[in-house]
């Protein structure tokens, strides 16, 4: 009995023996399994990253031209390599993402256009390019556009017989066009049969008017609140308005006011939205500056917003907006003496500029809500 007792101890300590290790083999494979997924998802995060920064970056550098050779956006493409690269963070792999001047569609760095109306939303080599797709990649695949990448090597997927894991994140950016001040045009300034350039766009008080004031709200606002909108040192909207439905556009106001004489400081004002304008220059190619010491602004390209009405001043009612409007603007004046915005100083038109309150254009460019294509000012993550 006792020796009988000792066989079946025996075999029990073995059946717990051999569940223990089964059990512990088990364990230590699911362990690494979390690990290596674990592993694999935090890379996985870091390319998203590293790819969102490379779309922004390079959607942001795209020179609006009409792209019928695309190595001409070099400076897209090495901008989206560069914000792209020094966000991989493994320490072991070195990444090389080609800048694909031929802009194959498989390629690491794809320049293209993104419409949000069409399917799919994002189409490679489509003018006008308006957008930039990153592929950042740890694949090990290789083909035309696509730099040196490997694959994650793992830490104990090996036991299971598994030594690598691929991962890739991709990201669009594009420059959607968006207002990018506080007034908005009539419908006919384009149609140039209507209004040939050079434009004046004027509120007139007795007859009617060709451009208003805006908030750029659905709220009501009078010309007394829209100083607060102008007057401040960098308050440049970045607002779309193309997506209010019919009935519910912008509320808008007339009036001739000093409010011009804000425009006028806008335009002027060289360091206002500098990336959007031209200075005069002289032979040599350098910057010609006023008494003051500013450099002297010749032109401003701004994006605003087109009324569906003719006279974009008629009341009552919100304005719906037809489209979006690219105007270069060469002249903006104010009459009346005064500094409407005292802490930014006073800069104003040179002598002999100004005839009254109006704002010249040189050109301009439309384009309706449904068909928005055109070149905003400044980078948003589509995808």
């Amino acid at each position: 009995m006792d020796a009988a007792r000792r066989v079946n101890g025996l075999n029990n300590v073995g059946s717990a023996l051999i569940l223990v290790t089964v059990s512990l083999v088990v364990f230590i494979a699911m362990a690494g399994l979390a690990i290596d997924l674990a592993y694999m998802y935090a890379n996985k995060a870091q390319l998203q990253k590293a790819a969102d920064a490379g779309a922004l970056a390079g959607a942001g550098r795209l020179n609006g031209t009409g792209l019928v050779a695309y190595s001409n956006q070099t400076g897209a493409r090495n901008g989206a390599k560069r914000f792209t690269d020094p966000n991989f963070k493994d320490t072991n792999f070195t990444p090389n993402l080609s800048t694909n001047d031929g802009n194959d569609p498989a390629g690491d760095i794809v320049l293209g256009n993104w419409n949000p109306a069409a399917t799919p939303h994002f189409t490679p080599s489509v003018a006008p390019v308006n957008a930039v797709k990153v592929v950042a990649r740890r694949t090990g695949d290789t083909g035309t556009g696509i730099g040196a990448n490997s694959k994650f090597n793992l830490f104990l997927g090996k036991i299971a017989g598994i030594d690598t894991m691929g991962a890739v994140a991709a990201a669009v950016a594009w420059r959607p066009p968006r207002a990018r001040t506080f007034f908005l045009v009539g419908k006919d300034t384009c149609d140039p049969a209507k209004s040939p350039v050079p434009i004046t766009l004027t509120i007139n008080d007795k007859s009617d008017s060709n451009m208003a004031w805006t908030s750029l709200l659905e709220s009501s606002s009078n010309t007394n609140d829209m100083l607060n909108f102008f007057c401040p040192a960098e308050k440049l909207p970045f607002i779309e308005v193309c997506n209010l439905p019919k009935g519910q556009g912008v509320y808008t106001t007339g009036g001739v006011t000093n409010i011009f004489k804000s425009v006028e400081l806008d335009f002027y004002d060289p360091n206002y939205d500098a990336g959007k304008k031209t200075f005069k220059v002289d032979a040599g190619g350098n910057f010609v500056l006023d008494k003051n010491g500013n450099k002297i602004v010749t032109s401003w390209d701004v994006i605003v917003p087109i009324s569906e009405l003719v006279d974009p001043t008629k009341q009552p009612g919100r304005q719906d907006v037809y489209g979006y409007a690219e105007i270069v603007i060469t002249k903006a004046c104010g009459s009346g003496g005064g500094n409407v915005c005292p802490s930014r100083g006073k800069i104003t038109a040179p002598t002999g500029t100004c005839s009254g309150d109006e704002i010249i254009i040189s050109s301009i460019t439309c384009t309706d809500c449904a068909n928005s294509n055109m070149l905003g000012a400044l980078p948003v993550l589509a995808q």
